[in-house]
């Protein structure tokens, strides 16, 4: 066996990474490290290659946390068998209580906007404004199909700024949303109008996820 061993400081409740390898893409989806203690026990999981949501660290307790993360490679087992997998240890723990404030504008790019660019843009990555707790993107499908997108919490945050499925919840959407490789992504109808709305409920100040949903437009 083999590893790679880096140390992940967390200042990102939401945050996801994956990473290449000799065999493709790296993800493994999200592991709950709530439970983790400083020299207790590591959490393991297996690693995906392809499809899935990058691989993320849910429900760390406080800001300023470092985690340990080690890739075990057995090259004695084939992918599908579990040559990769991820352990994950609590190095130190952090002293700062999660705290979010609701911003003052959001922004989106992706297909619903007519392309994704990695700043802003008036057209591909427009800002919009937060009132009464939420925002508001109204979007005409050009055609039938999937309609991917993410959203940034600030200007110009580049592709390491964009906020997808994993770091948002989908509950009381009237058109589903799913994870597309860690897109927000629904099926549209063409010449269809739909909204698309970013929320920050109370809860958001504890998790920093706001709420996304998709619906028709009245």
């Amino acid at each position: 066996e083999s590893a790679m061993i880096w140390d992940i400081l967390i200042d990102n409740k939401n945050g996801s990474f994956g990473f290449n390898s000799l065999d493709g893409f790296i993800r493994c989806g999200s592991l709950d490290v709530s439970s983790l203690v400083v020299g207790g026990e590591d959490l393991a999981m297996k690693v995906l290659l392809g499809g899935g949501d990058n691989c993320s660290l849910t429900e760390t307790p406080k800001s300023g946390s470092v985690y340990t993360v080690a890739i075990i490679i057995d090259q004695a087992k084939s992918v599908a068998d579990g040559r990769y997998t991820m352990l994950v240890d609590l190095k130190t723990l952090g002293t700062e209580d999660w705290a979010f404030e609701v911003p003052a504008s959001v922004f989106i790019t992706g297909d619903v906007t007519g392309g994704w660019n990695e700043n802003d843009d008036a057209i591909l990555r427009p800002s919009l404004t937060v009132a009464a707790a939420a925002a508001t993107y109204e979007f005409t499908a050009g055609a039938d199909g999937s309609q991917g997108f993410k959203i940034s919490l600030k200007g110009d945050s580049g592709w390491d700024g964009l906020v997808g499925f994993g770091s948002v919840v989908t509950t009381g959407t009237t058109i589903p949303l799913v994870d597309d490789g860690g897109n927000i992504s629904f099926t549209a109808v063409k010449d269809t109008v739909y909204v698309l709305t970013i929320a920050f409920p109370a809860s958001y100040v504890a998790d920093g996820k706001p709420v996304v949903t998709v619906t028709l437009a009245p």
